[in-house]
This record gives C-alpha cells, sequence and structure tokens, in this order.
C-alpha cells in the first residue's frame, strides 16, 4: 500500500515540475521577447540572471528521461527558479501574482503553441 502512495505522490511532483520547466520557458521568453523583438529597456542585471534560470532549467528538462522522477536537488531547483521568475513579475514588470498562471500557463509551451499556429 505505501508503495502506492509513494507513486501517487511522485507522480504529482513530476507534474508540478514539469509545469515549473513549462511556465520558466514561458516567462523568459516572453522577457526576450520584450528585448530583442519589442526593444524594451530590460535591466540587465534582472535579464542575466533570467538567462542562467534558462540554463539551469534547460538542464533539469534535458536530464529526464519519459517517466523519470525528479530528484529532490532538482525539485528545490525548480521551485527556487520559479519563485525567481514570479518575484521578477510582480516586483519589475509590476503585475499581479494571480495572473502569473493565467499569462504562463503550465500546461503547454507558448512558442510550441504559436509555431503551430503560423500556417
Amino acid at each position: 500500500m505505501f508503495e502506492w502512495i509513494k507513486k501517487k505522490i511522485n507522480r504529482k511532483i513530476n507534474s508540478e515540475m514539469d509545469g515549473c520547466i513549462i511556465q520558466n520557458y514561458n516567462f523568459i521568453h516572453m522577457v526576450q521577447a520584450k528585448r530583442f523583438a519589442l526593444h524594451e529597456d530590460i535591466d540587465d542585471e534582472i535579464f542575466d540572471s533570467l538567462s542562467k534560470v534558462l540554463y539551469s532549467t534547460e538542464q533539469i528538462d534535458k536530464s529526464k528521461k519519459a517517466g523519470e522522477d525528479f530528484t529532490p536537488k532538482e525539485n528545490d531547483a525548480l521551485l527556487k527558479m520559479n519563485k525567481y521568475c514570479r518575484d521578477v513579475w510582480t516586483g519589475y514588470f509590476k503585475q499581479s501574482a494571480m495572473n502569473f498562471d493565467k499569462e504562463f500557463s503550465s500546461e503547454e509551451l507558448a512558442i510550441e503553441k504559436n509555431e503551430t499556429n503560423v500556417f
């Protein structure tokens, strides 16, 4: 019985961490678009920190095989990076914390959605 509970908890945690990865990607791609496509002035320190978040998120994402559990260290890192993205959203961009999940869905990558609508 305990094995069943453990598997259920791990599936939930993995789902949440996959969501953090997607949200991090979506948020950072939005910031990159603001800076490079829309030519908005984004603070260099924040942009550099978000670039590090992107790199670390990619490393964790690429290291995972389908169905593989995240390690506690990876969980902590993803949650910390996601919190940083949320803090930039509320502190730097002065947006509502309640809107972060609406704007940066953890369901799918925004880039994939946009690429499928190009044609």
